[in-house]
């Protein structure tokens, strides 16, 4: 059962901060990690405490085990990070230095000092030896935070406020820093994870992922970098996230690429990320009763202007901060002030969008004062959560006071927290059954009128709740059409209310639209709970789904089966804006789905050079050809989930051949065609920004547009052969296509070790060209037009060394050069 147990008091503290920290965001009076080096141990949490010093606490018997006062006129950039040598009993701390009386002030928030403590020597021998034991060394950015990875145990990464990334040896020597993408990047938060543990990015090689959530002016985007064990640091992801970065409140992200972003509204949106998209898996949820949500309200023309003095204070005017953390895939901890001047410490699950426990923190009475500026941080043992697993466990909570308010002597004052929890080993419906009271505390529900709840109906919603009155009616009066006639003229109305603003009113999803209007819309068009209507009509489904508004989760039992159920194929039509536009079709359904068209389809229609691509109307049905290669063209699988969707639903061995003899005949057919290595000069053009790029599908032979790709086909294949194997050597007619599907992977294997081979050849030049791209795209590629005949000359110059560089890093990795005397 999920739980989360009384908090108890780690350590606080009060310091008096006389100088300020430059060149730095909110800065707060205490930062802290948490480090566990065992599971047997309950882990020490590092804290620099501003003008104080760096302070080493054992959770287990809450004392600090060490400590470096450093005095009143130093400051610190970030949290500290320590590591553990249990074999000699060491501890190795660093920290960033943001002011010091030994630190030049062009070096602040450059600075890393390191201390090296013995803890099995005599307190006089370590005391004597602290100062000799420091070491310093000079980055050539500002940092924003320290990290560690189990998979790189002899390195450090230090990341900077804009998103440059430099790797450093546990002895403070400096090996490579990768730049930041853009001169004006605000890192909002970074993670570090090992790099085998990140699911999103599919492969399991070593290493570290970091993710970092980038404000750029108004735009988000989320942005992984890999970092190997040679030390090279190369960029993997870059995805932008549908938001406004100005109302972006607190993100997580977990290491199966979960990402939890809420915003000041109060909305709370979560997706997932993968190596080519990000996409919502559920609807935002709407908070409240929270002291950081704040709402936009229209400055009234009858308010007297403001002085310089007031104008100057409202800018200056702080909200407290709330942080998240990722525990597990879907299960994050929230915690965040409240009106009241109490710390709601709250575990959601979210991929069913509910409360599973709350605890309610009472403010320190020393703390109340500043409530409304408070900046709260949730802290997990290791780097950004890594090492996280169910059961019972236990996070650090940081209360701390913004420094920006303290006038000199003021004291600044912060509390540490040990918070105790349990959180289920995965997501489920058991778990998640009878909590919807729970959260209805925190949450507003989708329907409700107003965000206060006791304000009577806007006029925007009686329009709404007339309109789907107006269609249920002439439904069940068996006239669909007239029903698609009053969804078409009300959203056009609301295009014309809203057109003097510049919005698109279906165009900004379902955030306009609001969950429980569109799934009221579909529950009165679908009907599910009614037998199927000869004269129902899918143009409001299929419009709602185009315009991405639609989830699954809004009709019981899941889209697909409703749409199965209402005959609504429509020459594929309908299952293909479902696969492009719903993000959450699981595999279950998809699956499903696939076994019911392969058990009605007929042998002659089985055929596999038989694919159709207009069905005949008198069998508006997809044929399994069909809805197979749409299936493979739009969908991303989870591998796990894909097996057990085959398990559950694809029994029959008829049904299993089907589909694996479409499979071998695509193989073949792609494998049969003329592969262009090499693109024309008519398959190259310029992209919208001026960069030359290969046109879409130019290495795709003309007769293969109707094909999935060899390596979707592969994929799909080895899941299927995972779950039903043995049910297709029981089955003597797949023997046949068991043999041919071994002859046509083969080869595949073979042509992917040859290829395989040049890739430290050409992945240089992919790199370049992938940054040129990039750079054109950011209005940062150098306009040569301009320049003189020196310049052209140098450039020229440099491109020429660049290409001789690249040819010599292959030597030695992939050459061998002989030489006989």
């Amino acid at each position: 059962m999920a739980a989360i147990n009384e908090p108890f008091l780690l350590s606080s503290y009060s310091v008096i901060q006389r100088s300020k920290i430059k060149n730095q965001r909110r800065q707060t009076g205490v930062y802290a990690s948490y480090q566990k080096p065992s599971s047997n141990s309950d882990g020490f949490v590092s804290v620099a405490a501003q003008a104080d010093g760096v302070h080493v606490v054992d959770v287990a018997t809450l004392h600090p085990i060490i400590s470096h006062t450093l005095g009143p006129s130093t400051t610190f950039a970030c949290a500290p990070l320590t590591q553990h040598q249990s074999s000699k009993n060491t501890h190795t701390t660093y920290a960033v230095i943001a002011s010091s009386p030994d630190v030049e002030t062009e070096c602040q928030g450059k600075t890393i000092w390191k201390w090296i403590e013995n803890l099995s020597g005599p307190l006089t021998d370590r005391s004597s030896s602290s100062s000799k034991n420091q070491h310093e060394t000079l980055v050539p950015h500002l940092v924003l935070g320290l990290y560690d990875c189990d998979e790189l145990p002899e390195r450090i990464l230090a990341i900077s406020p804009s998103g440059d990334i430099s790797l450093l040896t546990t002895a403070l020597h400096l090996k490579t820093t990768h730049p930041a993408s853009g001169d004006q990047n605000e890192v909002l938060s970074a993670h570090v994870f090992p790099r085998s543990s990140c699911s999103f990015l599919g492969s399991r090689s070593e290493g570290a992922a970091v993710v970092l959530v980038i404000a750029r002016g108004d735009a988000i985007q989320v942005e992984v970098y890999s970092v190997d064990g040679e030390d090279l640091i190369s960029s993997v992801i870059v995805n932008e996230v549908p938001l406004s970065s100005k109302e972006t409140a607190t993100t997580s992200c977990s290491s199966s690429g979960i990402l939890n972003i809420i915003t000041h509204p109060g909305l709370w949106h979560t997706f997932s990320l993968t190596p080519s998209s990000l996409s919502a898996i559920s609807m935002p949820i709407q908070l409240t009763q929270l002291s950081f949500i704040t709402s936009a309200t229209p400055s009234s023309p009858s308010k007297k202007p403001q002085s310089n003095s007031q104008k100057q204070s409202s800018k200056t005017t702080l909200h407290p901060t709330p942080s998240l953390l990722a525990l597990t895939s879907s299960h994050v901890l929230f915690a965040s002030p409240t009106p009241q001047n109490e710390i709601a410490l709250l575990l959601w699950d979210t991929q069913y969008s509910v409360l599973l426990a709350s605890y309610i923190l009472h403010l320190p009475s020393s703390l109340i004062p500043y409530a409304s500026s408070l900046t709260l941080t949730l802290l997990a043992p290791g780097a950004s959560g890594v090492g996280i697993t169910a059961g019972s466990q236990q996070a650090i909570l940081v209360i701390s006071q913004s420094i920006s308010e303290v006038d000199g002597k003021t004291p600044i004052k912060s509390s540490v927290y040990v918070v105790p929890y349990n959180v289920p080993a995965r997501s489920t419906l058991a778990n998640a059954i009878g909590r919807a009271n729970a959260s209805a505390r925190w949450v507003i529900d989708g329907g409700s009128a107003t965000a206060t709840g006791g304000e009577e109906e806007s006029p925007q919603d009686v329009a709404r709740a007339k309109l789907v009155s107006g269609m249920q009616t002439a439904l069940e009066q068996n006239r669909p059409q007239a029903a698609n006639a009053l969804f078409m003229e009300w959203e056009k109305r609301e295009q014309e209310k809203v057109r003097f603003r510049g919005l698109n009113y279906l165009g900004d999803g379902i955030e306009k639209l609001g969950y429980a209007f569109v799934k009221d819309v579909l529950k009165v068009v679908i009907q599910p709970q009614k037998p199927p209507n000869p004269l129902y009509s899918s143009e409001v489904v299929r419009h709602l789904v185009e315009k991405g508004v639609v989830r699954s989760a809004m009709l019981e039992g899941g889209l697909l089966a409703s749409l199965r159920i209402r005959n609504d194929w429509v020459c594929l039509q309908s299952i293909d804006l479902a696969l492009r536009y719903v993000p959450d079709l699981s595999e279950n359904e998809l699956i499903e789905t696939l076994n019911i068209i392969a058990n009605n389809t007929s042998p002659t229609s089985a055929d596999p050079n038989a694919m159709q691509v207009d069905p005949t109307p008198s069998n508006p049905t997809p044929t399994l050809q069909e809805f197979l290669a749409t299936l493979l063209r739009y969908r991303v699988f989870t591998t796990p989930q894909l097996i057990l969707a085959f398990r559950l639903y694809l029994r029959t061995p008829e049904a299993i051949t089907a589909i694996a003899q479409i499979l071998d005949e695509w193989m073949r057919k792609v494998q049969a065609q003329e592969v262009k290595l090499l693109p024309s000069k008519k398959d190259v053009v310029k992209n919208e920004h001026g960069a030359l790029v290969i046109k879409e599908d130019a290495a795709k032979p003309k007769a293969a547009s109707d094909l999935p790709s060899i390596d979707k086909i592969l994929n799909f294949l080895q899941s299927l052969l995972d779950a039903s194997f043995l049910t297709l050597l029981q089955h003597p007619p797949a023997h046949k296509i068991l043999k041919n599907l071994k002859a046509h992977i083969e080869p595949e294997i073979a042509a992917f070790s040859q290829t395989e081979q040049i890739r430290g050849l050409v992945e240089g030049f992919a790199r370049a060209h992938v940054k040129a791209v990039k750079s054109a795209e950011e209005g940062k590629a150098k306009d040569t037009k301009n320049t003189g005949q020196e310049g052209s000359k140098k450039d020229w110059r440099q491109r020429r060394r660049e290409a001789h560089e690249q040819v010599g890093m292959a030597v030695g990795a992939y050459q061998l050069e002989e030489l006989v005397l």
